[in-house]
């Protein structure tokens, strides 16, 4: 188990590298110098952008342990010998400087308890109405949700993959997907 945790881990902080990198290569097309600034934290590391794309924006990497709260417990698959946990992801919120383009955040996550799972989730936050960007949002949302099959992840509390449609008045519709994965 321990080999499945340094390879998350390393592949985690690969992905904050990435989402960085790819975030300064927007910000230099449009002539900024913006750098992020990066803060560590005893459970990973954040990093914060002010450019001319980007307004602000944060991209987190964490690795945590710890153990669930009996009832809480209850809640969550392979705790029911023993209520552990170890879990490492990435945290992305990305404010645009132009307000036609919605503020995203999105995060993913692999976490071990008895067993073993990805998960994570997606929401974007518009100034603007646009029934049209909400729709084709939504429709993104559930192409990176449900890979294989749209019919599998629609199976509602299946063990393979939960699916909840999250809806907010000031909020496009967003998908989140848990999927338990045996590694």
């Amino acid at each position: 188990m321990l080999n499945k945790k340094k390879i998350t881990k390393a592949w985690f902080k690969g992905l904050q590298d990435l989402i960085c990198e790819t975030v300064i290569e927007l910000e230099k097309k449009s002539g900024s110098k913006a750098r992020f600034k990066t803060n560590k934290w005893k459970k990973g590391e954040y990093r914060i952008i002010k450019g001319n794309v980007i307004e602000k924006g944060g991209i987190a990497f964490s690795n945590v342990t710890g153990t669930f709260p009996k009832e809480f417990a209850k809640q969550i698959p392979g705790t029911e010998k023993n209520k552990k946990f170890w879990s490492a992801g990435v945290s992305v919120v990305l404010h645009p400087a132009n307000p036609k383009v919605p503020a995203l955040h999105f995060n993913t996550r692999h976490i071990i308890t008895g067993k073993n799972w990805f998960g994570g989730g997606i929401d974007a936050t518009p100034c603007f109405k646009d029934a049209k960007l909400k729709k084709q949002f939504h429709i993104f949302s559930h192409s990176i949700s449900t890979p294989s099959s749209l019919k599998f992840c629609f199976q509602r509390n299946s063990e393979k993959c939960r699916l909840l449609h999250l809806i907010d008045k000031n909020r496009f519709d967003a998908c989140r997907t848990q999927k338990y994965n045996k590694l």
